[in-house]
């Protein structure tokens, strides 16, 4: 598979190439899921633009694909947990709801870069898990959605609580 055809090239593991990027390299628990979803055409992209250009050329393309790899790992990762539900939408819905408070966190840590890599003119990328998310949602029953919502917003919110209680100002969370 491609995954292990990159991960074989010449010049060594391809995720560990790229994630030495700093902010914009990073991806909440989903590195090799991300990487799992580059195509052939991509990966060749990459590797032809490491050899013949320049490392960095090539690391400047990998973030531009890399929302589209989130995607496409995202809707893998959506589609494996329905799945593994089979036709039991309560399974569903519970396994989107407890999947939907990371997914929470990892986009508030995303809007955390954001906020940090903007002035810069950069921006990261939402992660697998927040794609998931969006997936998921569109197979849940309305209560199921409902739950989903209320934990990803929980998820969302545990930095803000974390800086609250680490502080002791209740108003530093409260932003």
């Amino acid at each position: 598979d491609i995954y292990e055809a990159i991960m074989g090239h010449k010049y060594g593991s391809f995720p560990d190439k790229l994630f030495t990027l700093g902010a914009t390299g990073w991806s909440f628990g989903n590195r090799q899921e991300v990487t799992k979803a580059i195509n052939k055409d991509e990966a060749n992209m990459y590797w032809y633009l490491h050899d013949n250009v320049s490392k960095e050329e090539a690391n400047r393309y990998y973030q531009a694909i890399r929302p589209r790899l989130a995607d496409r790992a995202g809707a893998k990762a959506s589609e494996k947990m329905m799945e593994s539900a089979g036709d039991n939408q309560f399974w569903k819905d519970t396994l989107a709801t407890l999947y939907s408070i990371p997914a929470g966190y990892s986009s508030a840590i995303t809007g955390i870069g954001n906020a940090i890599l903007l002035p810069f003119g950069e921006t990261v990328a939402p992660t697998a898990l927040e794609k998931a998310h969006q997936y998921n949602k569109q197979n849940l029953s309305d209560v199921g959605g409902v739950f989903a919502d209320l934990g990803y917003t929980t998820g969302n919110m545990l930095p803000s609580i974390a800086a609250s209680y680490i502080s002791g100002s209740p108003l530093l969370g409260a932003g």
